[in-house]
């Protein structure tokens, strides 16, 4: 049983989730090493995966999504927009995806990855109200280097590989300091 929510401005994220054949279902088939689904921080969720060479099926990300490679040197493909892009990824690559995109990949090896999922709450919560924004939409990267992203997904997956000591405002603090480095550039 889901202990109760305290009340908060964003919505719980359960999980990275994507769109295929019409149904919503899991990012990934393989469960995560780690999940923030317990701790309900409110505006994303985060997974820590170690996945050995796969394809991930065609779908469309339901949230902003985020992606960082910790370990494996590996080339990848991904299908999106009629196109095939290659790259080989190694460890700090980094996609950033809009809700919204459409993709298939193919990973020829092993990696181990953290993925996030952001409610668009977060990133509008982290707008001064003076802009008088109500959407925003990320800039598609699929082969981009970000340390200060990748760092912020590694306290992420610390607090929860801790059991998250200091409580859901911790992770929700770091979780706004994405959502502003992520605005800001």
């Amino acid at each position: 049983m889901t202990p109760p929510r305290a009340p908060t401005d964003r919505p719980f994220v359960p999980g990275i989730e994507v769109v295929r054949a019409g149904r919503v279902e899991a990012f990934l088939r393989t469960r995560p090493a780690l999940s923030s689904a317990a701790i309900q921080w409110g505006g994303l969720a985060v997974e820590d995966y170690h996945t050995p060479a796969c394809v991930i099926p065609h779908h469309e990300h339901v949230h902003d999504f985020l992606h960082v490679v910790l370990s494996g040197t590996v080339p990848y493909e991904v299908l999106t927009a009629g196109k095939s892009l290659r790259y080989v990824a190694q460890p700090g690559t980094t996609f950033v995806l809009p809700r919204g995109t459409v993709d298939e990949l193919h990973w020829s090896g092993p990696t181990h990855r953290i993925a996030v999922a952001l409610h668009p709450s977060l990133l509008l919560g982290a707008i001064d109200e003076t802009i008088g924004q109500n959407h925003v939409e990320l800039t598609e990267h699929w082969n981009a280097t970000d340390p200060h992203i990748m760092s912020v997904l590694l306290a992420l997956t610390t607090d929860l590989d801790e059991g998250s000591p200091a409580g859901r405002l911790y992770g929700e603090s770091l979780a706004n300091a994405l959502a502003v480095y992520l605005l800001r550039r």
